[in-house]
């Protein structure tokens, strides 16, 4: 009978390992740049940018892919940083067909002159779009005032702007068929701080961060624009966040 008991709760550790999620696998990484996998086809890209007292700090964005097609969410926040991401989709023998900036500050559009050499088209909210002050080409941007879907391979996504928040043009992407939110800066890692509010109205953050909840309730995965990912609850933390006390 104790062998047998031994054995049992041997079992019982074996499943519990088992069945504990695994950490995400990295797939790339250097200096400028590391590559995570979430689920198949969706990763994660984490790019570094350069900070006035000469630090860096980690910015999030993603690459989601189907049918030999890429949309990067965000690009990286350094030329160098998104001429790897471009040879990264290139090795994996995938067009970009889309580059979706989640706002107008660098951590989201520095790259986005090297992406539309690639031939990527940009779908952007129309504030986001006239915030970007350098000579353009009107020919590759899709902008859009409340809502977009935009189609890669079999996959829809959907573009929606709730209102202003950590700037006044932030926008939330929002993967369907991953029950994906990408939140960028309009959505703060736990237990972060309010960072960079400079161009914020900290005022109506928390009516967003709620509208944004009610919206995709079924949402399982929320990646913020800096830090770790989460669910829900990093939507609860940044309304509290910014509420009044």
């Amino acid at each position: 009978m104790k062998r047998w008991g031994v054995l049992l709760v041997l079992s019982f550790l074996l499943m519990g390992m088992t069945c504990r999620k695994l950490p995400h696998p990295k797939v790339y990484s250097t200096d400028q740049l590391e590559i995570i996998q979430l689920r198949q086809g969706l990763y994660l890209h984490i790019s570094q940018i350069a900070l006035s007292n000469g630090s860096t700090f980690p910015c999030n964005g993603l690459i989601y892919t189907d049918q030999g097609e890429a949309v990067i969410f965000d690009s990286p926040a350094s030329d160098a940083g998104t001429a790897e991401l471009l040879s990264w989709i290139e090795a994996q023998q995938l067009k970009l067909k889309a580059v979706v900036p989640n706002h107008f500050h660098e951590d989201c559009v520095q790259g986005l002159p090297q992406m539309i050499e690639k031939g990527a088209l940009v779908y952007l909210n129309i504030r986001t779009y006239v915030e970007l002050d350098e000579p353009k080409d009107n020919s590759p941007y899709r902008v859009f005032d409340s809502i977009q879907e935009l189609k890669i391979g079999r996959k829809t996504i959907v573009n929606r702007y709730f209102g202003p928040a950590h700037t006044s043009d932030n926008i939330v992407s929002y993967l369907p068929a991953e029950k994906v939110l990408f939140g960028g800066c309009q959505v703060k890692a736990m237990g972060a701080g309010r960072g960079n509010v400079a161009d914020a109205n900290t005022a109506l953050w928390p009516m967003q961060a709620r509208a944004i909840k009610e919206a995709y309730p079924e949402a399982e995965l929320i990646v913020p624009g800096h830090g770790g990912i989460g669910g829900s609850g990093l939507l609860d933390f940044t309304a509290e966040l910014f509420s009044e006390k």
